[in-house]
């Protein structure tokens, strides 16, 4: 009889923060290296959903901004504009480090 095989299991987090980092404090990035550091990877895929803040410009070209120059790979979906999105949103998020 073969024995089932044994799947290894990614251990996820959730590390809730509302404000602060590059929305709150654009020229500190504390708070932002320190959340990209959790993922312990060389170049984290980080995802932003800046719809608490009504998907404005404005704080998708902060994000933009603060992670154009750092070891990671950036991206932001708009979910009120979710039409704009190239690929289904649930890959978006699956593929991502950080959300």
């Amino acid at each position: 009889m073969r024995r089932p095989s044994v799947v290894a299991i990614e251990e996820r987090s959730i590390f809730a923060m509302g404000g602060g980092g590059f929305t709150m404090e654009p020229n500190n990035p504390l708070l932002d290296d320190y959340v990209l550091s959790l993922t312990r990877k060389t170049e984290p895929r980080i995802l932003f959903l800046p719809t608490a803040s009504g998907d404005t410009s404005a704080q998708i070209n902060a994000f933009k901004a603060r992670f154009a120059h750092r070891t990671c790979v950036a991206e932001h979906v708009s979910l009120f504009r979710l039409r704009e999105t190239p690929r289904p949103l649930e890959d978006l998020l699956f593929e991502q480090d950080i959300v």
